[in-house]
């Protein structure tokens, strides 16, 4: 399961015939599988679990069995809104109106310039090239990576 530092500290102060209580459920988890997970793990510990907005509360055989399904349409809702996204993005990339995330190194950055340079004349770990030039490593690592692209 996922880490929360905020519900791993609440998770530490519940015991056993507790009953935590939320507003909304999609504050809890990402997707229905950590959702369901943390159910799992408070039942296991048996505490109870209600969702005030959904009259949901895990005590009975029908909470469980709606929070089951609500999780499910939870995630399906998420899935639909990176769908639209995504294809929003294919359409403003056709248009030519998306650009994506602007480059940190381009092909006239100093540091990076200096750092390939570096590479290919010095035995310099990449570490070492980097503390140097002051670029990060993954954006080296990646620089590298298009070029090996390019040329092979």
């Amino acid at each position: 399961m996922v880490s929360v530092p905020l519900l791993d500290e609440l998770l530490s102060k519940v015991a056993p015939n507790d009953t935590l209580v939320v507003t909304r459920m999609d504050r809890l988890g990402r997707n229905t599988i950590q959702l369901l997970q943390l159910v799992e793990q408070l039942r296991e510990r048996d505490i109870h679990f209600v969702i005030l907005n959904l009259g949901i509360d895990t005590r009975t055989p029908t909470g469980k069995f709606f929070l089951t399904v609500m999780a499910a349409f939870s995630e399906l809702d998420r899935e639909m809104i990176k769908e639209k996204q995504r294809s929003g993005i294919k359409l403003a990339k056709q248009k030519g109106k998306y650009r994506g995330r602007v480059k940190k190194y381009t092909d006239k950055h100093q540091g990076m310039n200096h750092a390939i340079e570096l590479r290919k004349t010095t035995n310099k770990t990449v570490k070492e090239i980097c503390a140097i030039t002051g670029i990060s490593q993954a954006g080296f690592y990646r620089r590298l990576k298009e070029m090996e692209k390019d040329n092979g």
